[in-house]
């Protein structure tokens, strides 16, 4: 783009150079149009990029737009329009029209001002606006009477609300002084072919658009002169397009394609996401699809595909049940495990330990916390084997949502070692490593399904029939079947013992 850019400008300044050291021209004037639109075969804008939308059909004929029954509509304006001028070259073959407008400006609404033909008089030009708010005829003006001749047309808006209408350069009329205007940014947008919207009847201007200029000024008489006989600083692209050699056309051409091309492909990257907007958008997912599922009155199966979902121990519900309110409790889960999964609960803490004061561990890590009841003596025992359990499930927060970090910016350490065997750094190894202990598991499952089924505590007397259990379903895999087969021909189930 900057080298097509930097071969068309060399052209522009040259053209612009011939026409300052022309002795028959008047010096030319630096008019900077706030949009320009050339027609030449598209609706694109030439200063900032405000493109035109064809609203009905469109065509372009001797690179100039035609519009019949349809108008044009450009982006939203990205500025307050106050003072302003209206600026275009046209033909109308059909000069009986009554209300169509050439070019304008769309606001809010019916809100508007455009350069309309017979509205008010047959062939007469004037500036519409809504309920002619801001309108009247200009004084002495005079009909049009050879249809299908290039105009040229520039209305312009005072701040102090004075519309003069310019024609061929010249002014059309006298200006009157009727009230102006302001029309707020990215709500209004420039027409053309169209007296407002919404679009119908008479309010169509079928025309033929050479060009076209909007300016976010007024302006002067001298201005107007000079832009009507060709004298502005300004090099339309047409004139650019025109004095191309054939060397630099065919070098335009294949810039301009490729310029498309890689537009199109920028088209498909998509756009930059918020992480923090991403983030709270899953979060509202996951929660809405929680709801579903607690509203559901029948059960889903849900495939684990990820190593780290799965099973009893990350099962959103134990991992609510074994946290509080605002925090997870690591001990609880390591607890949890321990008196469940193996079945070999611990004893209850000492009375005299102090509880966790919370105001005073904000930028700490529950690891670093719990660090203190580690290094008591009466607790040191105990916490060597919660903890190792409980903080393994830490990437897990009150409700069973993974995380990668507290609340605090701190990492989540889910490291440990289990029955000081396996070491894990996360709870995918965690898991395996229970895995590796499927007979103690086991034991501890036959112990609570013996119990259950005696509805009582089980005694020392009751580890024979256990064990004997554990013996007879392990050749079968520890199969359900297995083991509520094996429970109920125990001889203590079928002897009710005591």
């Amino acid at each position: 783009e900057a080298e097509r850019d930097k071969l068309l400008n060399s052209v522009r300044s040259k053209l612009l150079a011939a026409r300052k050291k022309d002795p028959e021209a008047a010096k030319p004037v630096d008019l900077k149009p706030y949009a320009a639109w050339e027609f030449n075969g598209d609706l694109k804008e030439s200063v900032r990029s405000l493109e035109l939308q064809a609203r009905g059909k469109v065509e372009f004929h001797d690179g100039m737009v035609v519009l019949n029954r349809s108008f044009l509509i450009s982006k939203p304006l990205p500025i307050d329009l106050k003072a302003k001028s209206l600026e275009v070259w046209c033909q109308v073959s059909d000069l009986n029209q009554r209300g169509g407008g050439v070019m304008g400006v769309q606001g809010p609404g019916d809100f508007f001002d455009t350069i309309v033909l017979g509205e008010r008089k047959p062939r007469h030009w004037i500036s519409g606006s809504n309920g002619f708010s801001r309108t009247e005829d200009f004084a002495g003006s005079t009909p049009e009477t050879k249809a299908g001749e290039m105009l040229h047309l520039a209305m312009v808006y005072r701040k102090d609300g004075t519309t003069t209408l310019y024609r061929d350069g010249k002014p059309y009329g006298k200006p009157f002084r009727k009230g102006a205007a302001t029309f707020p940014k990215d709500r209004s947008s420039v027409i053309f072919g169209l007296r407002h919207l919404p679009p119908g009847g008479n309010k169509y201007l079928a025309v033929r658009i050479d060009k076209a200029r909007l300016y976010d000024r007024e302006l002067t008489a001298p201005e107007v002169a000079a832009s009507a006989a060709g004298n502005g600083l300004y090099i339309a692209q047409k004139d650019v397009d025109a004095a191309l050699t054939v060397q630099q056309k065919a070098r335009r051409n294949e810039l301009t394609k490729s310029l498309v091309r890689y537009q199109a492909e920028l088209k498909k990257v998509p756009p930059r996401r918020d992480p923090n907007k991403v983030q709270q958008a899953a979060n509202r997912r996951y929660e809405d699809e929680i709801r579903r599922k607690l509203r559901s009155q029948v059960f889903d199966r849900v495939p684990a595909d990820d190593p780290r979902y799965g099973g009893v121990i990350t099962n959103a519900a134990v991992l609510s049940m074994t946290s509080g309110p605002r925090r997870t409790h690591p001990i609880s889960r390591g607890a949890w495990i321990i008196e469940v999964i193996f079945n070999d609960p611990p004893p209850p803490p000492p009375n005299d330990v102090p509880p966790l004061k919370e105001e005073e561990g904000k930028n700490l890590t529950p690891r670093q916390r719990f660090a203190a009841h580690r290094k008591n003596p009466s607790c040191a025992g105990c916490h060597s084997r919660l903890d190792p359990l409980g903080f393994a499930l830490e990437n897990f927060d009150i409700t069973g949502r993974w995380r990668d970090k507290y609340d605090n910016g701190l990492k989540v350490d889910a490291s440990g070692s289990l029955l000081r065997k396996y070491d894990f750094d996360g709870i995918v190894r965690f898991k395996s490593a229970l895995v590796q202990e499927e007979r103690r598991f086991a034991r501890a499952f036959v112990s609570h399904m013996l119990r259950f089924a005696l509805a009582r505590e089980l005694s020392a007397t009751d580890t024979i029939t256990v064990d004997e259990i554990v013996e007879k379903t392990q050749q079968e895999h520890f199969k359900m079947r297995s083991v509520i087969r094996q429970v109920i021909l125990s001889k203590d189930f079928v002897g009710g013992h005591n």
